[in-house]
């Protein structure tokens, strides 16, 4: 091999060189790019999960009742009989269609309206 076929390699191997120093220089930009806007990003979520914190702060300071709550003093102040009312939404009817169909879904009650069921236990009216 001959002095000048070194000397074009050598050439060649800078050019490459300089060719994927560029290169580099364009990724090290776009990491830049999107290391800003991974910031950004994580900023407002910061600032919206800080919005959550103060929402959730405010409804957990204001009172309130629980169903149970509610349910013990129709019981005690108002005289409710939960059984008698217990006995009046689960009716024969109502335990035929649960023996026959099974203990989920929604039943309707005599009185017009509708019993919803899961596992043989009254979720909710309707």
């Amino acid at each position: 091999m001959g002095q000048l076929e070194n000397v074009q390699k050598i050439k060649g191997f800078k050019s490459q060189i300089e060719k994927l120093k560029a290169e580099r220089e364009l990724i090290k930009q776009e990491v830049s790019v999107k290391q800003q806007q991974t910031n950004m990003i994580k900023k407002q979520i910061l600032e919206i999960e800080s919005k959550i914190k103060k929402l959730e702060n405010i409804t957990e300071t204001e009172p309130k009742v629980s169903e149970h709550a509610l349910l013990r003093f129709l019981e005690r102040k108002h005289q409710w009989n939960l059984e008698t009312l217990s006995d009046y939404l689960i009716t024969p009817k109502i335990k035929q269609m649960l023996n026959t169909l099974g203990g989920n879904g929604k039943y309707p009650h005599e009185d017009g309206f509708t019993i919803v069921f899961k596992d043989y236990t009254a979720t909710t009216i309707i």
